[in-house]
């Protein structure tokens, strides 16, 4: 055993050896970039403190996404070990603690970390408020992946654990989450052996080829991976409204989990800059920026949807809607994004709801007009793109202009 546990720790140090040859470049890049962001630590941690609602929020609802669009389970197991040991659930068990242990170290050196950044003097009550909410949520997630139908439910006391965090409430807070946090520790655990051996095994598969900077091997990978229909979502009259199930239901859930993530970062990022004055309305511009970028990847992302159903079309496959219909109905899924944001605005911020309708009418027209001039001048995208982002751009400024 002890022999075997030497070779498994020498297997996974030449493995993470690999991974950092072959992606050296990234690896300096994000180093660099650290180098930069540390130059502002002292802003960030004084924007933290003054806009301690915001700070809260943000961590729940990142907790709140991963939960939600995370496939595997917060802890990571060997293959090889559920296989051998499939028959023996105390050992499968005893690692399981192991590895819970472990992450329960990161997350009190991560509750300590932002304890620090959002309270001038270290708040005990808050830092094991959020060391419980972190504990509970990987038990939930684990709970959650092997027991699907216990979801929904875990999804509600998730948000129910969220809100007395999100308003600084952290002893009251702490009173509602243990009494979760006991039943979570004492309850049996549940295991779906076959399912996460499957899971395991395709992301040591995958970790292994992005090791060695195998490329034909990861869209062998990719390829031989089958689709998981966990996330369907029913859509009643898609045979009445085709085109709308097209390009809001099915294209919309295509979106990688990491673009919906990053997305969610930008967007939270922009409100916290609008409601941070700085100097010369530096944020005002740095808003409407990042704003104007958020909104122009769903655009973006439909006109590519309905210019593949295009591109499809000019192959030979019979698509029955004029030019106009494709470019009405597809412009659907961007608006009906931007109408969410819109709404998120109106709650997090002080732009009025007259600025607000005037700049989303604007919107929503530019929008259908860059599907529609994209649809009927197929080689002039790449300026039709630099003209519709530039007027998109202009249109959203009016959210601080007006």
């Amino acid at each position: 055993m002890k022999k075997a546990l030497i070779l498994m720790i020498k297997n996974k140090c030449r493995e993470q050896l690999k991974f950092w040859r072959s992606n050296f470049l990234f690896i300096i890049a994000i180093i660099v970039f650290l180098v930069i962001v540390a130059n502002f630590i002292p802003l960030i941690v004084s924007i933290v403190k003054e806009y301690q609602l915001y700070f809260n929020l943000f961590i729940s609802a990142f907790l709140i996404m991963v939960y939600l669009v995370r496939k595997y389970p917060p802890i990571m197991i060997n293959p090889a070990t559920i296989h051998f040991l499939s028959w023996n659930y105390s050992a499968l068990k005893t690692i399981f603690v192991l590895k819970f242990i472990f992450l329960t170290i990161i997350f009190v050196f991560s509750a300590g970390i932002l304890t620090l950044i959002s309270h001038e003097v270290f708040n005990v009550s808050y830092f094991f408020h959020l060391l419980i909410l972190l504990i509970t949520f990987a038990l939930l997630s684990w709970r959650k992946y092997h027991c699907p139908t216990f979801k929904r439910y875990s999804f509600l006391v998730f948000i129910l654990l969220s809100i007395p965090f999100v308003l600084s409430f952290s002893v009251s807070g702490i009173i509602i989450s243990l009494p979760i946090l006991i039943w979570s520790l004492c309850s049996p655990l549940r295991w779906d052996t076959l399912k996460l051996l499957s899971d395991m095994t395709y992301i040591y598969k995958a970790n292994s080829a992005s090791a060695r900077a195998d490329k034909v091997e990861m869209l062998t990978i990719i390829a031989q991976k089958e689709i998981n229909h966990d996330h369907f979502l029913p859509f009643p009259n898609a045979t009445k409204y085709p085109l709308i199930a097209k390009s809001v239901i099915i294209d919309g859930f295509r979106v990688p989990v990491a673009s919906w993530i990053i997305r969610g970062f930008i967007i939270i990022g922009s409100i916290i800059l609008y409601n941070t004055p700085l100097n010369l309305g530096f944020n005002l511009i740095l808003f409407v920026m990042m704003f104007s970028l958020f909104i122009q990847s769903f655009t973006k992302e439909s006109i590519q949807n309905v210019l593949s159903l295009q591109a499809k079309n000019n192959l030979g496959l019979l698509i029955p809607y004029s030019k106009r219909e494709l470019a009405m109905n597809y412009t659907i899924y961007p608006v009906a994004v931007t109408t969410i944001l819109f709404l998120i605005l109106m709650a997090f911020t002080s732009v009025s709801i007259l600025t607000l309708s005037v700049v989303f009418v604007m919107y929503c027209i530019a929008t259908y007009f860059w599907h529609f001039l994209a649809l009927k001048y197929l080689n002039q995208n790449k300026i039709i793109e630099l003209i519709f982002g530039t007027i998109i751009t202009l249109i959203l400024s009016g959210l601080v202009l007006l």
